[in-house]
């Protein structure tokens, strides 16, 4: 129509980065997890958010507390992580919406005295260098190349091709700061 631009875009599929994250929580024995996410006006983390709610009320995982939008920062994961340590129920697993998110989270389990991941295990999102290179190596759901996928579109569109998103898929890196609960096999 007049006036209406074509746009194509790429996107991550938040809702399998949860469902992969819960999995591998789920069979290492959690039930009791928190939920630190990125910032609450980016759509991508509201729906890791809706994702992750829904895939842990289908598997009778109990979410700790309240979800939180912690924001982007370690500093943000780490003072929130601190304020969930605090409450008397405690989860066993943290899934976080980044990789800094959950560097802050660890930092703050380290500082309560708290072993990664003999009494917590983290999960991050995105797999960036703060996953291979921080305090403990982090198990991240790492997701393929955004810029490639965006390539192949913008070729795809300029061919004649259909405008529609471009979904990009991810996995499951696991690393040192996940395991199984203990007593659990």
């Amino acid at each position: 129509a007049p006036g209406r631009a074509r746009v194509g875009w790429v996107m991550r599929d938040m809702a399998q980065a949860a469902q992969l994250a819960l999995d591998h929580l789920w069979k290492l024995g959690h039930r009791a997890v928190a939920y630190l996410g990125g910032h609450p006006a980016e759509r991508s983390h509201a729906e890791h958010l809706r994702a992750v709610r829904d895939g842990a009320k289908q598997r009778g995982m109990e979410i700790q507390g309240e979800a939180v939008m912690a924001g982007l920062r370690p500093e943000d994961g780490e003072k929130e992580m601190a304020k969930i340590l605090g409450q008397k129920n405690k989860p066993t697993a943290v899934i976080c919406g980044n990789d800094g998110v959950a560097v802050g989270a660890v930092r703050a389990a380290l500082a309560a005295g708290l072993g990664i991941p003999a009494d917590l295990s983290v999960i991050g999102l995105g797999d960036g260098e703060l996953a291979r290179h921080g305090p403990v190596p982090l198990t991240s759901v790492a997701f393929g190349n955004l810029g490639k996928a965006g390539f192949e579109l913008w070729m795809a569109i300029r061919d004649g091709g259909e405008m529609k998103p471009r979904i990009v898929g991810c996995e499951l890196i696991d690393r040192a700061s996940t395991a199984a609960v203990p007593g659990e096999d």
